[in-house]
């Protein structure tokens, strides 16, 4: 009895192509799904319009940075922490962190 070519027993080329294309979108699919969702970050600024931090979501947890760019803390939907991971607060207390 002879072997297969393929991985694909008795796979005709449009078998072939069908399940390229389909391996290739159950690729994609699981890329998206996968991937954290990040959002536009959010801009704080002073009275003057000086941006003085930035709020950025990732997945489900809102990251606040300052002006340079250090994270100062996060709030995972139901507490807020600091950047060492120590509670703040129940909410989200954020801002304070600037």
């Amino acid at each position: 009895m002879e072997k297969p070519d393929s991985f694909f027993i008795n796979g005709d080329e449009r078998t072939m192509k069908f399940l390229e294309k389909f391996f290739a979108f159950l690729f994609v699919a699981l890329i998206f799904t996968c991937a954290p969702a990040v959002a536009a970050p959010q801009y704080l600024r002073d009275s003057r319009g000086l941006k003085i931090g930035m709020i950025k979501t990732i997945g489900s947890r809102d990251y606040i940075y300052d002006s340079r760019g250090h994270m100062l803390g996060y709030f995972d939907g139901r507490n807020t922490y600091d950047s060492r991971g120590r509670k703040i607060g129940e909410g989200n207390l954020l801002t304070t962190l600037l």
